[in-house]
């Protein structure tokens, strides 16, 4: 009789646990509806608003949210080109990627480019890097002295890393290096492109004292964007000239 009214006990404990943890799953579930839509405004948000400093003033009237085309880089990562428009024309394109092999961690970014390839501006959305100097690799912010104080900031922050960047495209001949025998070698096929490293690795980009993993993580990552834009090109001018 004993061993009958356990076994209810452990019966009734069974089906009441089971019915807390399908009301727990169904608020979970609810709760998860709710905040998913709010998550994605946040996201979306942040996106635009990076989008308008990378693009630093230069006018827009599209979405270039849905005017994407999806690459993957020579080092396998997923690189994102956003067709900017003005009045039905390409006027750039942004590139949005992640380098894993930050000194703390993933750093992601976008650059803002010419359609031909060349390079307008480079900002850093996310990372977690050190405080004081890598971080200072990553952050753009106008400097505050007696002589500005009353001024009011224009245009994008300077940042003396992210800008050495402008102008630079992988089309330029000084981006090819001498091959085996003396040809010309692109660098999607092995060369080098040693003007997009760090000095110290024998480039001619000047990384941040203290902070040499950083400015190289961020060097790779810029050149990445634009060499898979280079490789990629005229797929890539396809998707985002299409009519939308």
């Amino acid at each position: 009789m004993s061993r009958l009214k356990n076994c209810e006990n452990f019966l009734v404990l069974a089906v009441f646990l089971g019915i807390t943890g399908l009301i727990s799953a169904l608020i979970l579930a609810w709760v998860s509806g709710l905040t998913r839509g709010s998550i994605e405004a946040a996201r979306a948000q942040r996106f635009n608003r990076s989008l308008r400093e990378v693009m630093d003033g230069v006018a827009f009237d599209n979405d270039p949210a849905v005017c994407v085309s999806t690459e993957t880089s020579p080092s396998g990562w997923k690189i994102e080109f956003f067709g900017i428009k003005n009045q039905g024309r390409l006027v750039a394109v942004v590139a949005r990627g992640a380098n894993p092999t930050g000194y703390s961690g993933p750093i992601q970014g976008l650059v803002s480019m010419e359609p031909s390839g060349k390079i307008s501006k480079v900002v850093i959305t996310e990372q977690t890097e050190t405080p004081g100097l890598g971080a200072e690799v990553c952050t753009r912010k106008f400097q505050r002295t007696i002589f500005n104080l009353g001024e009011q900031p224009k245009g994008l922050a300077p940042n003396v890393i992210l800008d050495q960047f402008t102008g630079m495209t992988v089309f330029n001949k000084s981006d090819w290096t001498p091959g085996r025998k003396g040809g010309k070698v692109h660098p999607s096929t092995g060369a080098t492109a040693t003007r997009w490293k760090v000095v110290q690795d024998g480039g001619s980009i000047i990384a941040r004292t203290g902070a040499t993993v950083t400015s190289r993580a961020v060097a790779r990552l810029v050149y990445e964007m634009a060499l898979t834009y280079a490789e990629n090109r005229t797929e890539i001018m396809s998707a985002l000239t299409r009519e939308k």
